[in-house]
């Protein structure tokens, strides 16, 4: 009896082996088919036109085999870049970098773009976009003290000699960016 039962196990086992086998390979070929989406083109950074600190990033839209797009910053040209934001959807061309550390230091930041494309678990990606880079405006104005007005208003020379009188309780903002 278990010499008839271990003829009818293995028949039905190794079945099983080659259905899985080739389930697997069949699942194998579609995850390994998909091809890249193609690289990122004419991307622009520029000043953001209400806030100089911010910069805005736009690109060209890809139209095949695009699940978003990832947008990448770094402090040095060619290396160091970490992903900052990801676009959802292949319209989705445009970013602003709204990270308040980088305001109004006066560094360089470079930026690029690539497309992915996901299916299932897997995903793939585009090459990079070539390489922008926006230089951060930097208040470069300083001020001293020079007094009260005859209406009790605080007066402040700026270093070019340009004198400023404010309310003691104004918030003083200066916007200064050379691009």
């Amino acid at each position: 009896m278990n010499n008839k039962l271990t003829k009818r196990i293995i028949p039905i086992m190794l079945a099983i082996m080659v259905g899985l086998t080739f389930s697997f390979a069949i699942m194998k070929t579609d995850v390994s088919a998909l091809s890249k989406p193609a690289q990122v083109k004419a991307l622009t950074v520029k000043h953001d036109d209400k806030y100089p600190e911010r910069a805005v990033l736009n690109w060209k839209k890809i139209n095949k085999r695009v699940t978003g797009y990832k947008v990448y910053r770094s402090t040095k040209k060619t290396k160091s870049y970490k992903c900052i934001a990801t676009r959802k959807g292949k319209s989705n061309i445009t970013y602003t970098d709204k990270d308040t550390n980088l305001c109004y230091n006066g560094k360089t930041y470079y930026y690029k773009v690539r497309a992915y494309y996901k299916k299932g678990s897997k995903t793939v990606y585009g090459k990079y976009s070539a390489v922008k880079s926006f230089k951060n405006p930097k208040i470069a104005v300083s001020f001293n003290f020079a007094g009260f007005d005859e209406n009790e208003n605080m007066i402040l020379n700026m270093e070019n000699g340009t004198e400023i009188s404010c309310y003691m309780s104004s918030v003083l903002t200066v916007y200064y960016y050379d691009q």
